[in-house]
């Protein structure tokens, strides 16, 4: 049931990071008429202001809801699912435990937006960088991450690119290891809803361990000293909620 109500959580994030819905969300019936004959709730086909949504049962893969799934759009921090689920993979793999040290370079020091503000050399365990991630979607230590595994931030792209062709998600391009919007000369990340159940069911299904983070309302960071806080704004309001991912900057929506 929990990874139930998780891809249900995480792919309704989807529908709000890209879709511009507000108001009543896309799910809700809204003719109490209609309510009171049947117990099932059906969505609508063209749902107000929506670009693109897709609603996955984790365990079988069915769809149980879709509307123009396959669009290209950015995925903001919905990116960092990629990150997760290969740095999950080397922990399993044995090419890096949780307790590997990392050490931030000056490069991924200074990548603002979301971040934990890591110093340039500063070292933390790998296992808290991922919390990092998962929880406060932190910039710095996504950059820390795929510097480490990659040997550099376009070597961990062409891994994570590898990765998708692998996993069939044809709608998909990553150009950054983080979401961040792109820069001078820089291409977005691109892919839709389609890929992105793919991906998070793929990290669900190898690493369900993950939610231990993901689920957490808040986690304190550099021995207390920061607090981080859940992006993700639904596993504190509502019940079973355990994650997965969040995304979001300006011109990707709200």
């Amino acid at each position: 049931m929990r990874k139930h109500l998780t891809f249900f959580c995480g792919l309704i994030i989807w529908i709000v990071c890209v879709s511009m819905i507000c108001g009543t969300p896309a799910f809700a019936e809204t003719d109490a008429e209609t309510d009171a004959e049947t117990d099932d709730v059906v969505p609508p086909s063209d749902p107000d202001g929506c670009r693109s949504a897709l609603v996955m049962e984790a365990t079988s893969g069915d769809i149980i809801y879709e509307f123009n799934s396959r669009e290209k759009l950015a995925p903001a921090s919905m990116t960092k699912m990629m990150l997760v689920l290969i740095t999950m993979d080397r922990v399993s793999s044995g090419d890096l435990s949780l307790d590997t040290p990392i050490t931030t370079s000056a490069h991924a020091s200074r990548m603002g937006g979301s971040q934990v503000y890591l110093a340039h050399n500063e070292v933390f365990p790998l296992s808290e960088l991922l919390k990092a991630v998962l929880i406060q979607s932190a910039n710095d230590a996504s950059m820390a991450i795929a510097e480490h595994i990659g040997g550099s931030a376009e070597g961990f792209i062409d891994l994570m690119n590898a990765y998708a062709r692998r996993m069939g998600m044809e709608d998909t391009v990553f150009n950054s290891p983080h979401g961040l919007p792109p820069g001078k000369n820089q291409e977005s990340d691109i892919t839709s809803a389609r890929d992105l159940a793919v991906l998070a069911r793929t990290l669900l299904t190898r690493h369900p361990e993950v939610l231990k983070w993901s689920c957490l309302d808040s986690e304190p960071f550099r021995d207390g000293k920061f607090i981080m806080t859940n992006t993700n704004r639904l596993v504190k309001q509502f019940v079973g909620c355990d994650g997965l991912k969040t995304g979001y900057y300006q011109s990707a929506g709200p």
